[in-house]
């Protein structure tokens, strides 16, 4: 009785590391989809606008799919990134990025 529970709680843990391994390794092949390299990431561009002018050079309107505009990181209001750290992770100032305890947390 008492070796079949510890078989169980051994595949449990086994099952347990296995899982998680399994899903790093299946992103890493690009099962979900392609995930884009450092390099990709940081060369990315937004599509542009077209401006369409008169044969004056007068604007006559734009035509774009997404209204957007890029800022940099410094045009970005204080009070925006504060509501953003509050919503998201109201620890980030004291871990930067890696927040240990909600890991553990998630894991158990």
């Amino acid at each position: 009785m008492l070796k079949n529970h510890w078989k169980k709680i051994v595949v449990i843990f086994l099952v347990m590391l296995l899982l998680p391994l399994l899903l790093v390794f299946s992103v890493y092949l690009g099962i979900f989809g392609h995930l884009q390299t450092t390099k990709e990431l940081l060369n990315y561009k937004n599509a542009n606008e077209t401006t369409v002018l008169s044969s004056e050079g007068v604007l006559i309107g734009n035509i774009f799919s997404q209204n957007r505009t890029n800022i940099s990181f410094s045009q970005i209001p204080l009070n925006l990134i504060n509501a953003l750290v509050a919503t998201e992770d109201s620890r980030f100032f004291e871990h930067k990025g890696i927040d240990s305890r909600s890991l553990f947390r998630v894991l158990f």
